[in-house]
């Protein structure tokens, strides 16, 4: 009987731990990239605070954060960064255009940022909303 359960906990114990350390999922492509995905609020603290709260690709944001220069060294300064449209190169133009959103937001105190593809194109540091179109009854008929 103690056999059975010593028999029973290692292959429960070597089930874990190749789930927990499965060596494959870079080659399948299965990987925890650690993106954040769009729709998702974000809290802000003292040190940074997103005007839109979080990563929302149709509103317009920007984030004002503190930090010193390189390395650390230096005084604190603040710094205020804009969501903004992105080329498919990943160059930055004029905010204006582009089918590609650079959207920033605030995770643990410091400014991170995230490309979103837009479907419908990027406008004025936002993605275009779907637009519906609108169908009218010219026959009456209900």
């Amino acid at each position: 009987m103690k056999k059975r359960i010593a028999i029973f906990l290692v292959l429960v114990l070597s089930v874990s731990l190749a789930s927990a350390f499965w060596p494959f999922d870079w080659i399948f492509g299965k990987k925890i990239t650690g993106n954040v995905v769009d729709g998702t609020p974000v809290e802000n603290s003292g040190k940074c605070m997103d005007s839109d709260g979080g990563v929302f690709s149709e509103n317009k944001g920007e984030v004002s954060y503190s930090a010193r220069g390189y390395f650390g060294i230096g005084k604190m300064k603040s710094y205020l960064v804009q969501d903004g449209c992105v080329a498919n190169n990943g160059v930055s133009g004029s905010g204006d255009s582009g089918n590609q959103l650079r959207e920033y937001y605030c995770s643990n105190g410091k400014v991170r940022q995230e490309i979103i593809k837009c479907l419908n194109g990027c406008e004025n540091g936002r993605c275009r909303q779907r637009v519906f179109p609108t169908c009218i009854d010219t026959e009456n008929i209900t």
